[in-house]
């Protein structure tokens, strides 16, 4: 979710010396507590130090730790305010904003400067980019930027780029964050790229198939022309068996505004194809917004039944970090009552988790997979900043509706791919009713006709299909 962030909530009086005073808190030893620290000389170094307060304060009052990683974090905006006003250029304070917000330790809380946080929220909306095809994260436990998914028929999915490689070096430089990387990596249409990653040796496989730190690792450099590259949330086919038996192959590629409105048309397009039951692919979705997989939810599951999609737990909760179930609203039913498969792998994460998460413990689906999943059980609030900059923050964690807690371990499948023994069907596959990977669509259709995982799941369907009705 994508708010401004609030004005007034910290008082500051700037002179020769700042003197910040924390606002709205009930203990009086800390209303007394004064931060001080020297004014910067400059009108635009002032400002920083103001967006810099700005940020301090929104993370002082909705970060989901109270100690903040056991940080002084009073201490930590006076040595960097100080930093601030000794700076010799506008890019030196802001990087001591984005060093203040780094000290938590936490990966997904972070600052992210106005022209970085425009294209990020352009991106969010436009379904096509220019650039090589890859969507990124930073592991939270080592910090590297891995590739979650290369998007089919995009220059990186071309040149053989895989889902977990290790991005070690853009153009010969090594970034420090995601977004530096997912910056690097865009540019004008027509223009290279190089690019250097690190693959795991296969077979050796870590915690939710993260490499592990001893795993011996391949580098590989790439020489990538930048393309236009559709990122259409939703491919969608129907697979259709020899013995006549249909099933709706719906793949999400990421959990954007769009997400549900294009899902909800391809399932009445697959329905009308005769679809007997659905396969939802979560695997290498790296999440996105929350309230896209609340609405994806409501595709599956009925509204009126008011179910629990996840339980959160945060400074915003009633009682401050007691359990907060999230639930349907509405009177609205299910669009599709079918049998419901869903695909996960290790890079399903965050909203893909609890999207999984919420239609397993409801057991409204069986989920298929080979390994586990991410493992990202944190919720961040977008806050837009006063000069336009961008404030990602941690604002609570959360459980699936069963009170499992899936960070850093994921989501255990219900079952694996291997298929029964007979198991196995020959497939053929009708023009995709959503083509969401734009020059990718045939490669896709061919790989599902021999998919192990798509297998098992069009397995599950047919056979939960052909039961008598309870």
């Amino acid at each position: 979710m994508i708010e401004k962030a609030k004005r007034g909530a910290v008082a500051v009086s700037l002179a020769a010396t700042l003197f910040l005073e924390p606002f709205g808190t009930g203990d009086a030893e800390a209303r007394e507590r004064l931060v001080r620290a020297p004014l910067a000389q400059t009108p635009e170094l002032q400002d920083t130090q103001r967006v810099m307060i700005e940020a301090w304060n929104l993370i002082r009052t909705t970060y989901v730790d109270p100690s903040f990683n056991h940080v002084d974090w009073d201490n930590e905006l006076a040595v960097r305010l100080r930093s601030v006003a000794t700076s010799e250029s506008v890019e030196e304070g802001q990087r001591q904003l984005k060093d203040l917000v780094s000290d938590l330790g936490d990966v997904y809380t972070r600052w992210m400067p106005a022209n970085t946080y425009q294209e990020f929220l352009t991106d969010s909306i436009n379904s096509e980019v220019q650039g090589v095809g890859l969507l990124i994260a930073s592991d939270p436990v080592s910090g590297k930027h891995l590739v979650l998914s290369p998007i089919q028929g995009g220059p990186a999915a071309l040149a053989g780029i895989q889902s977990g490689d290790e991005i070690v070096r853009v153009n010969g430089a090594v970034l420090a964050s995601s977004e530096d990387v997912g910056k690097a990596l865009r540019g004008k249409q027509g223009t290279n790229v190089e690019l250097e990653i690190a693959r795991q040796v296969p077979g050796e496989v870590g915690m939710s198939g993260r490499p592990t730190e001893d795993a011996r690792l391949e580098r590989k450099k790439y020489r990538l022309k930048r393309q236009r590259v559709a990122m259409s949330p939703v491919f969608a086919t129907a697979l259709h068996t020899d013995d006549d038996r249909t099933v709706g192959y719906i793949r999400a590629l990421q959990f954007s505004k769009a997400l549900s409105t294009d899902m909800s048309k391809a399932i009445k397009q697959l329905a009308m194809e005769g679809s007997e039951g659905y396969i939802l692919d979560l695997r290498n979705n790296p999440g996105g917004l929350v309230t896209s997989a609340l609405d994806v939810a409501g595709l599956f599951l009925d509204s009126s039944a008011h179910p629990t999609i996840f339980s959160v737990s945060g400074r915003g909760t009633a009682g401050h970090g007691d359990l907060q179930d999230v639930k349907l609203e509405g009177d609205a039913h299910a669009l599709s009552e079918a049998p419901l498969t869903v695909l996960v792998n290790s890079q399903s994460a965050s909203a893909s988790e609890i999207l999984a998460g919420a239609l397993k413990d409801n057991k409204r689906a069986a989920v298929i997979g080979d390994s586990k999943t991410f493992g990202k059980a944190r919720i961040q609030s977008v806050f837009e900043l006063a000069d336009g900059s961008g404030l990602f923050v941690t604002v609570a964690k959360y459980l699936t509706p069963a009170g499992t807690d899936i960070n850093l371990t994921g989501i255990t499948p219900s079952m694996p791919c291997a298929l029964s023994p007979g198991g196995r069907r020959n497939l053929h596959s009708s023009i995709p009713v959503a083509p969401g990977l734009v020059g990718g669509d045939a490669s896709v259709l061919q790989e599902l006709e021999t998919d192990p995982c798509v297998l098992k799941a069009l397995d599950v369907d047919l056979a939960a299909s052909s039961r008598p009705a309870a």
